[in-house]
């Protein structure tokens, strides 16, 4: 095509004469090429202006009014013709932007950079359909979607869950607006109803939907629906450069081939996925792969963390261990990638933004006598407020949207939770999530928590039991832990007792699940999978006798002398304290006779934990008397302790790193300890 011979200015995405490219004309936008390709909307994605495919069939279109158009307009019901084999089963809906030029000339608001105006909604040039997750399969159906905009009327609906009406790119990049802001949910609700329009409300720039329909029952208690937002960015912001270098998908494609590529997207699905299920994962994820998702559509973010959180077990793939070289040096780069991405991608929350964030949050430590720093803080707090600008605090039990769907939206929100409690352990910045901040029920076995993934390979419960664990850390953390908790309980020794009641009963509770339903010896192939949420589970009885230990190392205030009952409340205490150490270091004792555990995905936030064993033990240590039993018993936990650790330690790899700070830790302090 001579491209020298187009006429000026864009090329309206229907053009006939001058050609649109396909990405443009996919997304009904305006083609801008100033000289030569790429246009501006593919050079700002970082592809390349192909020109294979040609315009649509023209349709006949239907006019209700000959000298106006009306909102809506849909085919009548004899038009609707099945389409060729692979696309979709029936002509979508008809809007505005299927008219002709001469009917309404789309092109008039191509110079029209405004961040919002009074002039009917348009596609925006920046919106794109994200790719639903990185599947190891090219699987159909990525480009049968039709556009957003196009919402069938009530008595053409779908039935609740079909996926032709809720498109899972929408869903996606939903937002939900917070009640305190302009956008008055109640106001919104009643101006759907009002509205002679189904569902949809638009507003400038702005489409707005309730997670039920209007014939549902709206008085339940549970808050009543909320209400959807899908923000169109204006043009100049899509078209903005950024002022850091972009990152795209040949930076990846330069330090992977497509097999390395293939062989990650199976290392992740096989140890990653069942561990911390963040992505919906569809079935036949681990047949044969014959090229990589479109670019175009795909979250680069994503695919970048996804690749290097895999990188580390490339050990257990020949082929990669035959053809990887630099692994380390590929990860990091990786992990710099999906950065930039990430931040480009910022502007625009969405659930691959939000997967691709909490991988992020799982890169572990960089320097193993480092800890967490507050980069994790910053990242949590990003992956909190992405989670939440997405509605996913809310509980999704009665909203109208595929039953996957609102799998994928709790499993996403208790994934933000754990991530950001966790961090919060063991690194400056604090929490950004409260136990007031969402209605979401905690899992169950029965809600589909366990059915994304393989429960055939014998961790079907492991994230059910780690949000368990995580969510009475944030209740310890709530009652000893926060400023004005600790100055409550620092010094009062039985009130302290007394808040600890129904927490212990719980952490008992769960503690004894985990060990009958998932011991760390089980598990056929590689037993000791489980050993991150094992370990897990001691810290958070750590951190709960931290907090009882308090008031005893701060001795009695009050004016009145010591009782018994005082000193028998403080003795029990210091006796659970090296009860809770005890199984610390059993615990590590069993995975050090064991492979498994060494071999399997372990939370970043683990190597934290570890060191919080060591320090406990060193505290356990200076509040014992000199001579006595209890530190006789204790400089015993700590010798096996410190055997144990550098058993691993000395063995390299994972287990090294994850080993590195707790034995620097425990060498440390005892060493200015004088111990």
């Amino acid at each position: 095509m001579d491209l020298s011979s187009r006429q000026e200015g864009p090329r309206p995405f229907r053009s006939r004469r001058d050609r649109p490219c396909d990405a443009c004309r996919g997304r009904k936008i305006a083609c801008r090429i100033e000289t030569s390709p790429p246009c501006a909307f593919c050079e700002s994605r970082g592809s390349t202006c192909t020109f294979q495919n040609g315009p649509n069939n023209k349709r006949r279109r239907v006019f209700s009014h000959s000298h106006s158009l009306p909102n809506n307009h849909f085919l009548p019901q004899q038009q609707q013709q099945p389409l060729a084999e692979g696309r979709l089963a029936s002509i979508p809906p008809q809007s505005w932007e299927d008219f002709s030029v001469e009917a309404f000339d789309s092109t008039i608001f191509d110079s029209l950079d405004l961040a919002e105006d009074g002039s009917p909604p348009f596609q925006s040039q920046g919106q794109s359909q994200r790719s639903p997750l990185p599947q190891p399969s090219a699987s159909d159906g990525r480009n049968a979607s039709t556009s957003p905009r196009h919402f069938q009327p009530q008595s053409l609906r779908p039935s609740s869950g079909d996926a032709r009406y809720h498109d899972s790119g929408t869903l996606h990049r939903s937002q939900i607006p917070p009640d305190t802001g302009h956008l008055n949910r109640h106001v919104m609700m009643e101006l759907m109803r009002g509205s002679s329009s189904t569902n949809p409300l638009e507003i400038s720039r702005v489409r707005l939907r309730s997670t039920r329909d209007h014939n549902d029952d709206q008085s339940s208690g549970d808050g009543g629906p909320q209400i959807l937002m899908v923000r169109e960015d204006p043009p100049f912001l899509v078209n903005s450069k950024s002022c850091m270098e972009r990152a795209s998908w040949p930076d990846i494609e330069a330090l992977l081939v497509r097999k390395q590529r293939d062989e990650l997207l199976r290392l992740y699905f096989r140890f990653v996925q069942p561990l911390f299920p963040v992505l919906q994962q569809h079935d036949g994820f681990n047949n044969d792969i014959h090229c990589d998702p479109p670019q175009d559509t795909a979250s680069l973010a994503l695919f970048a963390s996804v690749y290097a959180t895999a990188l580390p077990f490339a050990i257990h793939n020949d082929y990669l261990s035959a053809t990887l070289t630099d692994a380390n040096g590929k990860r990091e780069q990786l992990y710099r990638i999906a950065i930039a991405a990430l931040l480009e991608e910022a502007n625009s929350p969405s659930i691959e933004a939000l997967q691709a964030c909490l991988l992020l949050l799982q890169k572990g430590p960089t320097i193993q006598h480092q800890g967490l720093t507050p980069m994790y803080s910053w990242l949590s707090s990003i992956a909190s407020t992405i989670a939440r600008s997405l509605g996913l605090q809310y509980d999704c039990s009665g909203w109208n949207i595929p039953l996957a769907e609102k799998q994928l939206r709790r499993r996403l929100w208790w994934a933000t939770f754990t991530m950001d409690i966790w961090v919060s352990v063991d690194s400056p910045g604090g929490r950004s999530i409260g136990l007031d901040d969402y209605d979401v029920p905690l899992p169950k076995s029965a809600d589909g928590m366990s059915d994304d993934h393989d429960a055939g390979m014998g961790h079907s419960n492991e994230f059910e039991r780690l949000v368990l664990l995580t969510h009475l850390l944030a209740q310890i953390h709530g009652t000893y832990y926060t400023i004005r908790a600790a100055k409550q309980t620092l010094s009062d020794l039985f009130k302290s007792l007394e808040f600890a009641r129904p927490l212990r009963s719980a952490l008992s509770d769960c503690r004894q699940s985990l060990k009958a339903d998932l011991p760390l010896n089980s598990g056929d192939e590689t037993p000791g999978m489980s050993a991150s949420v094992h370990l897990a589970a001691c810290v958070v009885s750590i951190v709960l006798f931290r907090a009882l230990l308090r008031p005893v190392q701060h001795g009695n205030t009050s004016e009145s002398p010591i009782d018994s009952s005082y000193k028998s409340a403080a003795s029990a205490v210091v006796t659970g304290s090296i009860n809770c150490a005890r199984e610390a270091v059993e615990l590590l004792e069993t995975m050090v006779s064991m492979i498994g555990p060494w071999n399997a995905f372990w939370h970043s936030w683990s190597q934290g934990n570890f060191a919080i064993v060591s320090t406990f033990l060193v505290q356990l240590l200076l509040m014992t008397e000199t001579g006595g039993a209890a530190r006789a018993e204790v400089s015993e936990l700590i010798s096996r302790w410190k055997r144990a650790i550098r058993v691993v330690a000395g063995s390299g790899g994972w287990g090294s790193s994850l080993m590195g700070m707790a034995l620097g830790r425990l060498d440390s302090l005892l060493n200015q300890a004088g111990l």
